[in-house]
């Protein structure tokens, strides 16, 4: 056998061997949505959605502060997950957002996914939760034009 053969055949191994190392079966599953949205005093509703599902999915859904403030703005809790049946469409979750009483724009906090098992892949891990103001009086200023005032 020549030399370049010798190589030709290495090749196709090495790649063969690659191909097959990445074709792994994993899940597949992230937030349905870039961004969420709820109404102070109600709540926010975020959904995984998983693409593949091979086996149990577990991990856990935190929440990191931006405008919003945990504890004030929104129940700062650890959403458990696990997904333990193949499922096609979404699995929803409520965060429950406060109403403090302030007149405020809107305000936003993040939700991150992580998940037990290094070989699920993640296509969205975070997301961003805006919540809007029920108390009015920032809403109303916000459409008043220079004439009006």
């Amino acid at each position: 056998m020549s030399l370049k053969a010798k190589e030709l055949y290495f090749f196709v191994f090495i790649w063969a061997f690659a191909s097959t190392e990445g074709n792994q079966d994993h899940n597949v599953v992230g937030f349905g949505r870039n961004f969420y949205y709820g109404k102070e005093g109600r709540s926010a509703k975020i959904c995984l959605v998983i693409k593949k599902y091979v086996e149990p999915i577990t991990g856990v859904i935190t929440t990191t502060d931006e405008t919003a403030k945990g504890g004030v703005d929104y129940n700062d809790t650890m959403l458990p997950v696990n997904i333990t049946t193949n499922s096609s469409s979404s699995v929803c979750y409520t965060i429950n957002l406060l109403d403090d009483g302030d007149s405020e724009g809107f305000e936003t906090f993040t939700v991150v996914f992580t998940t037990n098992d290094t070989d699920d892949q993640i296509y969205r891990s975070r997301s961003t939760v805006t919540i809007t103001d029920d108390d009015g009086k920032y809403c109303i200023l916000m459409f008043f034009t220079k004439q009006d005032a």
